[in-house]
């Protein structure tokens, strides 16, 4: 079906009570909205085939189980082929979606609860910031900029008949507002269902969460990259289980991994200096079954704790080695594992501005930890926490670990 109004696709107006749906492929409409009222109203449902929406468009509840395309438009040019309106993106507002489906969308506004089981292409996401509003995940989604509540994954636990889904986020910036938590419940027919989130940037006022059985990787969007450096640091994500004498126990085991490595430095043109970019935003690693409460704001400076039973992967490639310019651009206190990636010896790396550092870490390793020992400092006054690379004594060849 296709819908003309004086040579441009006819926008639909739907009321209260209004309802669309598509069956057919290639169907295509204007904008859907409701008419002079603000307040976004009725249903559009795209049961099977595709939809292209050609208009912004804002309605209240909206299902996808076909395709649904919101397909930018193209710049407006007169007689004379020169641009009198610039290109932009149709944006789409929706009270409650569900996505079992495909959905592809410029911007993207929810302003109530919403699910997407299939996959989501957007440009800009923007969930409800109320936690009982929020988006949850339990397919995958891929954004350039994402902000608001999003549960990455579905836990109801383990008991029989509860739903537990993993889902996957890749974004290329988490902006101001966003509040990510990974966590889905530990599988074990699927012990390799883990939550993913992959970010090239998180935002200070912005803050991600690897929840239990999850994997975030800041710094890039590629979650291949964290799982091939887990892979090398000899850990797996499993149930940690603190009893060697358990059933199940696994020396290697740790409940949830984040990954952060740095955007490669740049070279001031007037000085000549190198210039480094500290890692900003609030990331998180724990055991954790719950998103933050409303107690738990989202920290406006950044912010790394990595709890107790969870591990830190960091690549130090891209930051700077003199221990000038920070590693994190706030609080830094790692309770849990470390593992390093691009360390040398005489390496020095000033972690943060405040926190216990690297200091009550589990465990620092990397490769060449054999004849190289970590030495992690906390912050002492104006000085942020610390960490150096030297060479072990050779009557000291035991890789560092607090009890």
């Amino acid at each position: 079906v296709v819908q003309k109004d004086g040579g441009k696709v006819a926008n639909i107006t739907l009321g209260d009570a209004g309802a669309l749906t598509t069956t057919a492929d290639g169907a295509v409409i204007g904008g859907i909205n409701s008419g002079s009222s603000d307040t976004a109203k009725g249903k559009v449902a795209v049961k099977t085939g595709s939809l292209t929406v050609q208009g912004n468009s804002k309605v209240a509840e909206l299902n996808v189980d076909g395709k649904l395309t919101m397909a930018d438009y193209p710049a407006t040019l007169n007689n004379d082929g020169e641009e009198t309106a610039p290109a932009g993106t149709y944006t789409l507002t929706a009270g409650n979606l569900n996505v079992a489906g495909e959905l592809v969308a410029g911007a993207v506004t929810l302003t109530g609860k919403s699910r997407i089981d299939g996959v989501a292409t957007v440009g800009a996401l923007t969930a409800s910031s109320t936690a009982a509003q929020e988006l949850t995940v339990a397919g995958s989604v891929v954004a350039k900029s994402v902000t608001g509540k999003i549960l990455v994954g579905v836990n109801e636990g383990e008991a029989e008949g509860a739903e537990n889904v993993a889902g996957k986020l890749v974004a290329t910036k988490l902006v101001a507002g966003a509040d990510v938590f990974a966590d889905p419940a530990w599988d074990s027919e699927n012990p390799g269902n883990h939550s993913e989130v992959a970010t090239k940037e998180v935002v200070n006022n912005a803050r991600v969460i690897a929840g239990q059985n999850s994997a975030v990787a800041v710094g890039t969007e590629d979650i291949n990259v964290a799982y091939a450096a887990l892979t090398k640091s000899g850990y797996e994500i499993a149930k940690v289980i603190s009893d060697p004498e358990a059933e199940g126990y696994n020396a290697k085991a740790v409940n949830s991994v984040l990954y952060v490595t740095g955007a490669a430095p740049t070279k001031n043109e007037v000085t000549g200096d190198v210039v480094y970019k500290s890692v900003t935003g609030e990331l998180r690693a724990n055991k954790t079954t719950s998103a933050p409460g409303a107690d738990d704001a989202i920290s406006t400076t950044a912010k790394v704790t990595v709890a107790n039973g969870s591990l830190l992967i960091l690549n130090l490639a891209n930051f700077d080695n003199t221990g000038h310019a920070k590693v994190f651009d706030g609080e830094v206190a790692v309770n849990g594992k470390v593992f390093l990636e691009g360390v040398r010896n005489e390496d020095e790396y000033t972690l943060g501005t405040s926190g216990s550092g690297f200091s009550g870490a589990q465990s620092i390793q990397f490769l060449g930890d054999l004849i190289m020992a970590p030495t992690a400092t906390a912050a002492n006054g104006s000085t942020g926490p610390k960490l150096t690379i030297g060479m072990r004594s050779e009557e000291n060849h035991t890789l560092y670990r607090n009890s």
